[in-house]
């Protein structure tokens, strides 16, 4: 567990299209002749590689997007993904751990990542509004937590669902947990990630795709 890390990595450069210009590539050209056999083969084959069924909804969805601006500047006559089907079922069940499994892992993890594990542990925080908390949205008198934002990609913004931006209970424990990495944390003001990056001299949140 000790070569655990949870920095920021460098962002890929990616380039912005608008649904005009992918639409006049090559690559969109070859796209808008599949059939939808294919495109069935494709969903079956992610679900047996054990893709989570709701990337490969978010998947549908973004070709389903694309095939429909395609017939609205008549590029293509119809939207093959339509016929597509995808099965809803999950390919393997969750693994839940127990309270005393919790404990343990959070007993070989280092700070700031126990603390990050134990609070995801008990709210159930989206990772983005995990690492999207700041200090201010911290209550430690009423023991509550705000849920004001969303990070992703290390751009800030609001949370998912309208469910996901209420307060979130805290108990004694957490709140003690956390108390305790403010005060040995050198960022701990209130605009001040709490789980900052040191790395980035915390101006961002921690990166949680290198774990």
């Amino acid at each position: 567990m000790t070569g655990l890390s949870f920095e920021p990595v460098r962002k890929p450069q990616i380039r912005e299209l608008t649904f005009e210009q992918l639409l006049d590539s090559d690559e969109a050209a070859a796209l808008l002749k599949i059939h939808p056999k294919t495109l069935q083969k494709m969903a079956r084959n992610g679900e047996i590689a054990g893709v989570q069924v709701g990337r490969l909804s978010k998947i549908r969805n973004l070709m389903s997007a694309l095939y429909s601006h395609a017939i609205r500047w008549e590029w293509a006559e119809k939207n093959p993904i339509k016929s597509v089907r995808q099965s809803a079922k999950r390919m393997c069940t969750p693994d839940v751990l127990t309270p005393e499994e919790i404990t343990a892992l959070l007993g070989k993890l280092p700070e700031p990542l126990r603390t990050a594990c134990e609070l995801d542990a008990f709210t159930g925080l989206r990772r983005g509004e995990l690492i999207g908390l700041q200090w201010q949205d911290v209550d430690f008198e009423d023991l509550v937590i705000h849920v004001r934002r969303s990070v992703v990609l290390i751009v800030a913004g609001t949370p998912k669902t309208e469910a996901s931006a209420k307060d979130v209970p805290l108990d004694a424990a957490l709140a003690e947990s956390l108390l305790k990495l403010k005060l040995a944390g050198p960022y701990n003001g209130e605009t001040d990630w709490v789980f900052a990056s040191v790395t980035m001299k915390g101006r961002q949140p921690l990166w949680p795709e290198t774990l």
